[in-house]
């Protein structure tokens, strides 16, 4: 992408990673809360392999982390799915009463705004897949209450009402008429209606209904990589135009098409499929949602959150300006908040 040059781009990396450290960072997507609860790890000491805790989110200059509730659909189904994501939801929140003095649980852009402007990290929730509401209306009304902030309609397994791009089932399921109410529902809440894993019909069924923006909480550009996870420009374009945003994922599965190289993906990748989508929408519309812990493979230059500082000084070398990077790193997820509140 050909940019006219800022004045970050000569910068020193000392200067470019304190000015990340300024820029307020919202990351859209972890699957860290897996590892505190079956394994007891602290997000204080952190353990082998871990992608993401609180040492390596100061480093990273991160200011909000949405923490991802996941209730494996192959493990959990059903109640079974509601008690996993509860289970989930209270390991946090033991991580949060533990380390006050570094996290706070946030259910607001100004919530971030407040607890950043105090030294300290936002934690917030984002139930990915909606098998864990049980199909109760009454249990995604008692999530939001807990702190949930966005909804993954569905992850790799199609639901009765909704759609997955994981399985063959969601070729040609959309959204049904008890899914319409879910996303109503969720808008009346002010709970933000995440795309990411739908089925290309439930996608679009999704927009004909929603009357807020939606998300794509850790999605790419299927133009660069032709994944059914990743989104269409049709796609992205609308997303944009609805107010919404995408938040590029990390994963090199999604971000290259050439599956022989995708242990040679690097940070350069992330940022391709950010000025992709850039390209399409302007710059109003693009985050990042890394899915540490939930992948087993990261790019090169991005092997845990400590690394995040490097996205910025690609931006920087590729002549985004500064308001442009604050917008892709946090600004257009706190607009989108806003946009549900």
């Amino acid at each position: 992408m050909n940019r006219e040059p800022s004045h970050l781009s000569h910068l020193d990396h000392l200067h470019l990673t304190q000015f990340h450290h300024r820029a307020l960072v919202v990351d859209m997507h972890a699957d860290t809360l897996q590892r505190v609860l079956d394994e007891g790890v602290d997000l204080r000491v952190g353990a082998p392999g871990l992608h993401l805790d609180l040492p390596g989110m100061r480093a990273g200059g991160v200011d909000a982390q949405f923490f991802s509730i996941w209730p494996n659909p192959y493990q959990y189904w059903g109640e079974s799915a509601l008690k996993r994501a509860l289970a989930l939801i209270t390991s946090l929140e033991a991580q949060i009463q533990r380390h006050a003095d570094v996290l706070e649980q946030a259910l607001s852009a100004s919530d971030i705004r407040r607890i950043a402007s105090k030294g300290k990290i936002a934690a917030l929730m984002g139930i990915e897949g909606g098998h864990a509401i049980n199909e109760d209306l009454d249990a995604l009304r008692e999530f939001f209450k807990l702190g949930v902030r966005y909804l993954t309609l569905t992850h790799s397994r199609s639901l009765s009402w909704a759609g997955s791009s994981g399985d063959a089932e969601g070729q040609h399921r959309g959204l049904s008429d008890f899914g319409r109410e879910v996303v109503r529902e969720m808008n009346r809440l002010g709970m933000m209606v995440d795309i990411s894993h739908v089925s290309d019909r439930t996608f679009w069924e999704v927009l004909a209904v929603t009357t807020k923006p939606v998300i794509a909480s850790h999605s790419a550009a299927r133009a660069l990589a032709p994944h059914p996870r990743n989104l269409t420009d049709e796609m992205i374009r609308a997303v944009a135009a609805g107010g919404g945003v995408v938040c590029v994922v990390f994963f090199p599965v999604f971000l290259t098409q050439d599956s022989s190289q995708v242990k040679a993906v690097t940070l350069a990748r992330v940022v391709d499929h950010i000025d992709h989508i850039v390209q399409l929408t302007g710059i109003e519309h693009v985050g990042i949602g890394s899915d540490f812990d939930g992948i087993d493979l990261t790019p090169h230059g991005m092997e845990t959150v400590a690394r995040l500082p490097a996205l910025t000084i690609e931006l920087a070398r590729r002549g985004y300006h500064p308001q442009e990077i604050e917008k892709i790193l946090g600004g257009n997820v706190l607009r989108v908040m806003e946009a549900q509140e």
